[in-house]
């Protein structure tokens, strides 16, 4: 059974899908695209879950959960990197962006202005060093707890690696490439009754099964709020935008793909959402929303794998199930058509393997049973073990990033004028 809802002009699709008695929620727009974990109707804890979701198709898009929002004169403690922690006063505070979902926002996005800002770290007293013009940018996101810290994993590890080449060459970053400043995260905040715990650290939520594949272990989600620095922006809007303003813009996202992935980094999450320009020029690029990328072969959350060890294969099914689908690749496409029956066999080789122990633990099993029950066995793990040597053929290129970016522009160069 399906249900789908879908805005005429906006082109969001939300919809859900009920096979069995697990109930899955997805939703699809020019900028974003998501989807839930599998909901049990046989599972209580899962009960009020369900009605959350029913309720996005039996009404207006409301927040179901509470959530922490700053105001004009709140203060939150940030940790920095390096220095320690930095208490900002925040004035001028403007909501950018709220991402809806079955748990309400899952991700939202704030810009503000420094008021005051003191801290005390290693290094002595500090503070948020804001230059003319340039702006704070708070996004709160609910996450798994394995993911929490991974944007601002990302942002430092730019920051590392630019600094090694401007000591090596003496060569500044091209000022046509926008990418945002980490300031650090967001550890307490004046106004966080609402979540319970005073410190965010400790918002958890439900422990949930990670990547839903049989055998995996159980993970913990929770909210992960951070700060960074950056020009004042918005994301493209084709009415108020010249095509020569359009390919100025996506001529600096090119410039700033390109000098990601010289930096190591894969992006893998192009769309209209994340690819802004500067409301002074109106043509310099701002990429934003890290939280998709990968360093080398490195997986998100996880530590560094070797290519050649069988967990490594973890990297390319998070290559198959990153990003949007309407501005993906034509070889990420392929990865998550591939994924998608990567599953269906790991969940048939488990299946093989409690049908072969249930008839091994049989008092007087037949030979001739356990050898058909083998057999099923050694063909489901061939399969899964041939799925994931295609999976690995599909591992994210830097070159993707591109074709993603020229899928983006066709986009926004097709939409008709208001």
């Amino acid at each position: 059974m399906n249900m789908i809802k879908h805005h005429p002009l906006t082109g969001e699709v939300l919809c859900f899908g009920l096979c069995g008695d697990i109930l899955r929620g997805h939703f699809l727009s020019p900028q974003r695209f998501g989807s839930t974990r599998g909901f049990s109707m046989e599972d209580e804890e899962d009960y009020l879950d369900i009605v959350k979701m029913i309720a996005l198709f039996s009404g207006p898009v409301g927040n179901f959960m509470p959530s922490w929002g700053p105001k004009p004169g709140d203060t939150i403690s940030i940790r920095t990197p390096k220095q320690g922690t930095i208490d900002v006063t925040l004035d001028k505070v403007s909501l950018l962006e709220s991402r809806f979902g079955p748990y309400g926002r899952r991700t939202t996005v704030w810009q503000a202005e420094v008021k005051r800002s003191k801290g005390k770290g290693k290094k002595g007293s500090h503070r948020i060093d804001i230059a003319p013009g340039e702006v704070l940018v708070i996004k709160a996101s609910w996450l798994l707890s394995r993911l929490a810290k991974w944007e601002a994993t990302v942002y430092e590890h730019i920051a590392e690696k630019e600094a090694e080449r401007v000591k090596r060459t003496g060569v500044k970053r091209d000022p046509d490439i926008g990418l945002p400043e980490f300031i650090g995260q967001v550890i307490d905040a004046s106004q966080t009754e609402s979540l319970g715990p005073h410190h965010l650290g400790q918002w958890e939520s439900r422990q949930v099964p990670k990547r839903n594949i049989p055998g995996r272990s159980m993970e913990q989600a929770c909210a992960s709020i951070f700060v960074t620095k950056c020009f004042p922006a918005q994301t493209i809007d084709r009415a108020n935008l010249s095509l020569s303003q359009l390919a100025k813009i996506h001529l600096g996202l090119f410039k700033t793909l390109n000098y990601l992935a010289s930096l190591g980094v894969h992006y893998r999450d192009l769309n209209l959402g994340n690819i802004l320009y500067d409301l002074s020029s109106g043509t310099r690029c701002l990429l934003t929303d890290f939280d998709f990328a990968r360093l080398n072969l490195r997986s998100r959350g996880e530590p560094d794998l070797d290519e050649e060890k069988d967990e490594a294969w973890d990297i390319s099914i998070d290559d198959a199930i990153s990003g949007n689908v309407l501005f993906q690749s034509r070889s990420a496409h392929a990865a998550r058509e591939c994924y998608d029956r990567l599953e269906v066999a790991i969940f048939a080789e488990v299946e093989a393997k409690t049908e072969l122990a249930k008839v091994q633990a049989e008092k007087d099993p037949s030979a001739k049973t356990i050898m058909r029950r083998k057999r099923i066995l050694t063909k489901s793990s061939k399969s899964v073990d041939a799925l994931i040597a295609e999976l690995r053929g599909h591992r994210h290129r830097y070159v993707d990033d591109l074709e993603s970016a020229i899928y983006t522009i066709l986009w926004v160069v097709g939409l008709p004028f208001d």
